[in-house]
C-alpha cells in the first residue's frame, strides 16, 4: 500500500498552483475532508478497529489525494493493509470524489515510523497533529434543554444542570442505569451546555473504550506523558460506559490519575456506567471511592406517562405527527408483563423508526399527515383489540430468546449462523448482524453487552455501531440489496417481517 499521486485537471496539468489563496483554500478543504473521513472510518470500522489500529484517528494524515497511515512497524503495516486496506481506499476515494469534477486515483500509504523508547527525562517532541480521537458528533437532541424529564430521571437531570452551574459546589456526578435510558444524552448535554456558556473552558467527552484504546496506543508509542497531558487544564471531563475498565488494573490507575488531575485543576467530572460503583467487581477501591465522592444517581425505566411524552418528543424530532391513540399505543407496546420491564428510550426510538418506515412504505409519508393507530398497529404487529398478543386465557406471550432471534434472522437472510458469529464482512452478513441487534433491541429488554455476548463479540461498542447504522438505513428508507430473498424491499419492511417471524417462532416455543 505504498505510492502517491496528485489530482490533475482535464489537460493533465496540476491543479495545485501554489498561490497563497489557493493553498489556504486547499488546506481548509483537506482538513474538512480528513475530518469527514475520520468520522466515516470510526463508524465503518467500529471503535475496536478504529481505535486500536488507526490510533483513534491520530495516525491519519491527508496530503493532497494521499492518505498516510503512520504505523510503528512493518508488521502493523501489513496487518492494516490486510484487514482495512480496501475500506481505507474506498472511503478515501468516495470522500475525494465528492469534491472533484473527474475520477480520482487514490493510494493509501503507510509511512513506517519506529517506536520511540519511553523516557522520563525527555518528553516526546511536540508537533502539530490531528486529535487523537474524533469525538462523536453530538446529534440533534443531545442537549440538556432537549432532555425529556420525568420521575425516572428527574434527579439525574437536575444534577447535570447543577454540574454546569459555576456557582454550584457540585464537582462530581456518577450516573448508572441499564442501557438506553439517557446516560449518554445527559453527559453529552453537559458538554454541549458548558461549551456554549463558557467557550474558553476545555471540555472532553469520551467513552471508557476510547480511554482504554488511547492509553494502550500511547503505551505502545512510549508517549504516556502525552496521554496524561490531555487531562490537564480540563474544566469538565465526561467518561461514558466506564465499566469497560473493570479488571484492567493499569488502566484504572490512569483513570484515577486523570480524574485527580481534572479535580486538582478545579474541573468537574461526570461518570456514567451500567452499574453502581459498589456493585462493580474488579474495580479498585481507590477508584470506587472517587466515584462515590459525589452524588451516585440511578436512572430508572420510564413510567407510562414519561413513555408517551418521549414518544411524542422523538416522533416530533423526526417530523412525524401522531394521533393521541397512536402515541398511546406505542407507549403501551413498550410495557412488558410488569411495569418494571418497560422499554428503554432506544426501544421507543426503534419503534418510532419502524412506524415511520411502514408509513412511508405504504405511500402515506406526506409532510404534516397524521399517523393513526391502525397504521401503528400494523407496523408493530399489534391488534387493535384491547387484547395484546396474549391469548384469551390471559397467559402472556412466550418471551423471545436472543438465540431464537439469531436463528430466525439468519434463516430469513440466507446466512449461516457461523458466518454471523465470525469476522466476515460480506454485506449480507453485515446487514444480518445489524438486523439481529435491531430485532433484539425491539423485542427484548436485553442490553447491548448481553446481545454482544450472544453474538460472540467481546466489545459491545461494535454492536451499538451496527444498530445505529441499520437505524440510519431504515430512516433513509434504504432498500435491501445484499443478494437475499428480501432484495428490493425497504430495510425497515424487512425488519418488520423478521420481527413477525420471530414472534411466531416464540409462540411455537
Amino acid at each position: 500500500m505504498h505510492g502517491s499521486n496528485s489530482r490533475t485537471g482535464g489537460n493533465g496539468t496540476s491543479r495545485r498552483t501554489g498561490r497563497g489563496s489557493d493553498a489556504g483554500r486547499d488546506a481548509r478543504r483537506g482538513d474538512s475532508t480528513l475530518e469527514r473521513l475520520k468520522h466515516r472510518l470510526a463508524s465503518e470500522l467500529g471503535d475496536e478497529g478504529y481505535g486500536r489500529y488507526l490510533g483513534g484517528g491520530d495516525r491519519l494524515e491527508l496530503e493532497g489525494e494521499r492518505l498516510d497511515v503512520r504505523v510503528p512497524d512493518r508488521f502493523t503495516a501489513s496487518l492494516i493493509d490486510r484487514r482495512y486496506g480496501e475500506s481505507l481506499r474506498r472511503a478515501l476515494r468516495e470522500e475525494l470524489d465528492g469534491e472533484s469534477e473527474g475520477a480520482v486515483r487514490c493510494r493509501v500509504d503507510q509511512r513506517i515510523e519506529p517506536e520511540r523508547p519511553a523516557t522520563r527525562e525527555t518528553p516526546a517532541p511536540s508537533r502539530s497533529r490531528a486529535p487523537s480521537r474524533v469525538p462523536k458528533p453530538v446529534s440533534e437532541g443531545q442537549r440538556l434543554d432537549d432532555f425529556v424529564v420525568g420521575e425516572a430521571n428527574r434527579v439525574a437531570h437536575s444534577a447535570c444542570v447543577q454540574l454546569c452551574d459555576p456557582s454550584s459546589p457540585l464537582r462530581v456526578v456518577f450516573l448508572h442505569s441499564p442501557c438506553g435510558l439517557g446516560k449518554t444524552h445527559l453527559l453529552r448535554g453537559v458538554t454541549t451546555r458548558l461549551r456554549e456558556q463558557s467557550p474558553g473552558v476545555k471540555v472532553r467527552y469520551l467513552t471508557g473504550e476510547t480511554f482504554l484504546n488511547e492509553y494502550i496506543a500511547r503505551v505502545r508509542e512510549g508517549r504516556i506523558d502525552a496521554f496524561q497531558a490531555k487531562f490537564r487544564g480540563l474544566g469538565l471531563l465526561c467518561i461514558d460506559d466506564v465499566q469497560v475498565v473493570l479488571g484492567k488494573v493499569k488502566t484504572q490507575h490512569q483513570l484515577l490519575q486523570a480524574i485527580e488531575t481534572v479535580q486538582t485543576g478545579g474541573g468537574r467530572v461526570a461518570i456514567a456506567s451500567d452499574t453502581h460503583p459498589r456493585e462493580m467487581r474488579e474495580l479498585s477501591r481507590a477508584l470506587a471511592s472517587r466515584f462515590v465522592a459525589g452524588p451516585v444517581i440511578r436512572i430508572d425505566t420510564p413510567d407510562r406517562e414519561l413513555r408517551e411524552r418521549l414518544v411524542r418528543h422523538r416522533a416530533g424530532k423526526r417530523g412525524l405527527a401522531l394521533s393521541d391513540q397512536a402515541a398511546a399505543m406505542i407507549a403501551d407496546r413498550a410495557t412488558g408483563a410488569r411495569e418494571s420491564e418497560s422499554a428503554s428510550v432506544r426501544d421507543l426510538e426503534g419503534m418510532i423508526i419502524q412506524v415511520e418506515a411502514v408509513w412511508r412504505l405504504m405511500g402515506r409519508g406526506q409532510s404534516g399527515a397524521l399517523i393513526e393507530a391502525p397504521l401503528v398497529a400494523r407496523a408493530l404487529d399489534l391488534r387493535l383489540a384491547t387484547q395484546s398478543d396474549a391469548d384469551k386465557s390471559g397467559r402472556a406471550e412466550r418471551p423471545v430468546r436472543l438465540e431464537q432471534i439469531g436463528e430466525v434472522v439468519c434463516r430469513e437472510m440466507g446466512v449461516q449462523l457461523g458466518d454471523v458469529l465470525g469476522r466476515g464482512r460480506h454485506k449480507r452478513v453485515v446487514l444480518t448482524r445489524a438486523l439481529i441487534v435491531h430485532v433484539s433491541r425491539s423485542l427484548t429488554t436485553r442490553s447491548y453487552p448481553e446481545i454482544a455476548r450472544t453474538m460472540a463479540r467481546t466489545n459491545h461498542s461494535t454492536v451499538i455501531t451496527a444498530h445505529q447504522r441499520v437505524q440510519r438505513q431504515i430512516a433513509a428508507d434504504q432498500s435491501c440489496d445484499v443478494g437475499c430473498a428480501h432484495d428490493g424491499l425497504p430495510i425497515g419492511e424487512v425488519a418488520v417481517r423478521i420481527e413477525r417471524e420471530v414472534r411466531r417462532a416464540a409462540r411455537r416455543g
